[in-house]
């Protein structure tokens, strides 16, 4: 049985690219600790916030009225699991420790 944090990433879409598309770790994400997952999602969410970033240009509705629904969707969707999962400690925590976590 999949773990919930796992379960509940699946959900996130911007998680979903993330861990699918950038870091190819669709298939194994059960294998990947609870702190990647929460790490990836506060770093996702940055980029919604911050106005250096392209997400916060299709929030502020710079690339259309459809981008702007659709980052308002992913920005919510991140700041729900973070509010589920955020109280788990990311500090120190790199991709590189994740990745080698995954690999044992």
């Amino acid at each position: 049985m999949e773990r919930q944090i796992v379960t509940d990433a699946r959900k996130v879409d911007e998680l979903r690219f993330q861990i699918d598309e950038v870091d190819g770790l669709w298939d194994v994400m059960d294998k990947c600790p609870d702190a990647y997952f929460v790490s990836e999602a506060e770093h996702s969410l940055s980029k919604y916030e911050d106005e250096y970033v392209i997400h916060w240009e299709e929030i502020q509705g710079e690339h259309g009225e459809e981008s702007r629904k659709t980052a308002l969707k992913e920005r919510r969707q991140l700041k729900w699991f973070l509010k589920k999962w955020g109280h788990i400690s990311t500090d120190g925590y790199s991709y590189e420790d994740m990745k080698e976590e995954v690999e044992r």
